[in-house]
């Protein structure tokens, strides 16, 4: 009698388990699907004189945004975020998206780093135009360090807030912690 007691319930709570994860997997499949998708084609490294040529393209879905967080946030709380807006503002004058990319590594604000966080050096292996010189040593935070982590996710936050209104126009954030460019989400 005690072990189909257990026996019962057991599997009165493996099939509470069961509906309870088919309930948040389809909740989530249906916010998901609320989210306007990515798709089409996206103009990327674009110079600024190039990107009023991209979006006047009848071809071109929208354009790729790439911002340094040391740019974004110079100073700890103070957030610029002219670059963005205006590139927001202008594609959605023209009907386009933003696949807007938020990249910490190399260009991860001093005042992370003065505030205790912890970094390590590696050895630039690649260079284009907008990156260090190839062989130069760079220095990226750490990315399980918790002054990184509190400093970044506190970013991370007054970011999406800036952009959730605009989710039609910005569909897609990358926030990246690369060494390489935010088109590489690691």
């Amino acid at each position: 009698m005690f072990y189909r007691l257990i026996s019962r319930n057991l599997l009165i709570a493996r099939l509470t388990f069961i509906m309870a994860g088919a309930w948040l997997f389809m909740s989530s499949l249906a916010q998901a699907q609320s989210i306007p998708q990515m798709e089409g084609v996206y103009a990327a490294f674009l110079s600024n004189s190039q990107v009023p040529t991209a979006m006047a393209n009848s071809n071109v879905d929208g354009m790729q945004v790439l911002e340094p967080w040391n740019v974004v946030e110079a100073q700890e709380g103070v957030f610029d975020w002219t670059a963005i807006d205006s590139v927001v503002a202008e594609a959605a004058s023209y009907g386009k998206k933003i696949s807007l990319g938020i990249q910490a590594g190399y260009e991860t604000p001093s005042w992370v780093y003065a505030d205790g966080a912890q970094a390590f050096p590696f050895v630039w292996d690649k260079s284009t135009t907008t990156t260090p010189a190839i062989c130069s040593v760079q220095n990226i935070p750490v990315p399980w360090d918790p002054v990184f982590l509190s400093k970044w996710q506190t970013f991370v936050a007054a970011l999406g807030a800036r952009y959730a209104e605009q989710i039609g126009i910005v569909p897609q954030i990358h926030v990246c912690h690369a060494s390489g460019g935010a088109h590489r989400v690691e």
